[in-house]
């Protein structure tokens, strides 16, 4: 009988004891999650009257004061513990101090120690509900990391964003908070999709045009992409493949002497490069152009950096990738040159304080 009573008076100390753990993570410690997302200032960042950037990095306002985001703080188990915005009942209070169409404060309230994920999605809301392109579910519906992770934003079309339909951004990091409840963590919040430009330099003494002009990269147009940032930020390829990307078919392009010249960029998720005959991997691409009475046809062009004399292995979010075609002295041996770049997309700057 004394044994039985020790075993259940054990028992109710281990209950309680596991209680006021769980409690602890339940209940904020009191301190304050200070959130400030800006789109930086860099040149290339230019900005017209309405104070918007122009290169698909601006954060949308749903009315006035509260920005079109989604953030969530998860627990070292993936458990969701806060978001903005918040829901009345929530346990953990978030609040937007101040939003424009470049930056954005928010405050939500501090868990204390211990170790958090936090993801951050810009602009999605309208994607909810849109036909194409569209994200597979709510970010607010998640209750797991796991469920944030498996959001994949999908297309049948195109690309296309525009000031109603703004282009996502998205980040996510760890943040360790383990001497004290305060702290403070930078994310890069940036698009969920890469950049293909085309830039025609006209090296000659005279105005060229090209007509009949269609380029391709082969396998570099996938369906589907990640709504936030991955490991393996692409899907693996097999029996869908992504479609290839044309970047302008049939065009006239026109470029005056000493000029550069080219068509608008194209929008892509990110995608890694298939494993060619030969072995490796490496994208393809096919250049067609009539130039005068000449007309230039250049299939399965490996897709290098001549600088590096390296292949292009993938094309990540928040990338460009640069089409580079020289036209040198006409008549010449080498008279047309290819070469392909990829850098960094303008990037977005975020920045996470625990006061």
């Amino acid at each position: 009988m004394i044994c039985r009573q020790a075993h259940i008076a054990l028992l109710t100390l281990l209950l309680v004891v596991i209680g006021s753990g769980c409690q602890r993570e339940e209940q904020p410690s009191g301190g304050k999650i200070t959130l400030t997302l800006a789109t930086g200032e860099l040149l290339t960042r230019a900005t017209p009257g309405d104070g918007a950037p122009e290169d698909g990095g601006g954060i949308r306002e749903i009315s006035a004061g509260k920005p079109d985001l989604f953030i969530a703080l998860a627990g070292s188990n993936g458990n969701i513990l806060a978001t903005y915005p918040c829901q009345e009942n929530d346990t953990y209070k978030s609040e937007c101090r101040s939003s424009s169409a470049t930056e954005a404060t928010v405050s939500i309230d501090s868990p204390g120690k211990g170790v958090y994920s936090v993801y951050v999605v810009a602009n999605h809301s309208w994607l909810t509900n849109a036909s194409d392109p569209s994200l597979s579910a709510n970010p607010a519906s998640a209750s797991t990391v796991s469920e944030l992770d498996a959001l994949v934003l999908s297309r049948t079309s195109a690309l296309t964003f525009d000031a109603e339909h703004p282009m996502p951004l998205s980040a996510k990091g760890t943040l360790s908070l383990l001497a004290s409840e305060n702290g403070q963590i930078n994310l890069e919040l940036k698009r969920v999709v890469a950049r293909v430009s085309l830039s025609f330099s006209n090296k000659t003494e005279e105005d060229l045009t090209l007509e009949h002009c269609t380029i391709t990269l082969k396998t570099m147009n996938p369906l589907k992409g990640y709504c936030f940032p991955a490991a393996t930020d692409y899907f693996a390829r097999g029996n869908s493949d992504p479609d290839d990307l044309v970047l302008c078919e049939d065009r006239t392009i026109s470029i005056e002497a000493g000029q550069t010249g080219g068509t608008e960029p194209v929008l892509v998720f990110p995608s890694q490069a298939p494993t060619q005959t030969e072995g490796g991997r490496m994208y393809r691409c096919d250049i067609r152009f009539q130039l005068g009475d000449k007309t230039y046809v250049n299939t399965d062009l490996p897709v290098q950096d001549l600088s590096t004399f390296e292949s292009i292995l993938s094309l990540e979010r928040n990338q460009d990738l640069t089409i580079l075609t020289e036209i040198n002295k006409r008549g010449a041996d080498n008279d047309i040159s290819f070469n392909f770049r990829v850098s960094p997309w303008t990037n977005i700057i975020q920045e996470i304080e625990f006061n």
